[in-house]
């Protein structure tokens, strides 16, 4: 007769050993979702009157948030990466006669909360140039640009409850299609 160890043929040994990797899995399920979920709301920078905005775009990262305080910012920028842009006491981004004063060229970019003008007079030049997809540009003032808001080759992108006043065009969609222009006042 052959000796089993203690335990062994009742069937209760088998489940023991069966359950100890599972309490790992699921350890190791919960350590995932946990870093996901810290990775999925990304970071608040603030800038203030005194600090560069571009300088804050360039240090975030996808899915982070650039708060932009009340003041002038004599700036051109580009948000290349998958950010928010969010002014509080609706900053001016003023880019002095030079250029686009904000191009989103990152999927995703959004931009809420802000005076834009001051555009360059290149054909191009807009106070708000987008040359993404699924772009949002929410509650801005643009005033006294060349074109106020550009939409360049770009589908999927929000335009929402904005004021596009005195510019030389107010928003221009080229070879754009399958965007939304909701309640601004144009």
């Amino acid at each position: 007769m052959r000796s089993v160890p203690r335990g062994w043929g009742d069937g209760r040994a088998e489940k023991s050993l069966l359950r100890r990797p599972r309490h790992l899995t699921i350890a190791v399920l919960i350590a995932f979702l946990l870093l996901m979920v810290g990775s999925a709301f990304g970071a608040t920078l603030t800038v203030g009157p005194e600090e560069k905005i571009q300088a804050a775009i360039d240090q975030a990262n996808a899915g982070d948030t650039v708060l932009v305080e009340s003041g002038v910012y004599g700036e051109n920028l580009v948000l290349d990466k998958k950010i928010t842009l969010q002014g509080s006491g609706r900053p001016l981004i003023d880019a002095r006669g030079s250029g686009s004063a904000l191009i989103l060229s990152s999927e995703g970019a959004k931009v809420q909360g802000f005076e834009v003008s001051g555009s360059g007079p290149g054909e191009r030049d807009a106070g708000i140039r987008v040359m993404a997809e699924n772009c949002a540009i929410t509650d801005n003032l643009v005033v006294e640009n060349n074109i106020g808001i550009l939409l360049q080759d770009v589908n999927g992108c929000l335009i929402e409850r904005n004021e596009v006043e005195g510019n030389d065009v107010g928003v221009y969609l080229e070879a754009s299609y399958g965007n939304e222009i909701l309640s601004n006042q144009i």
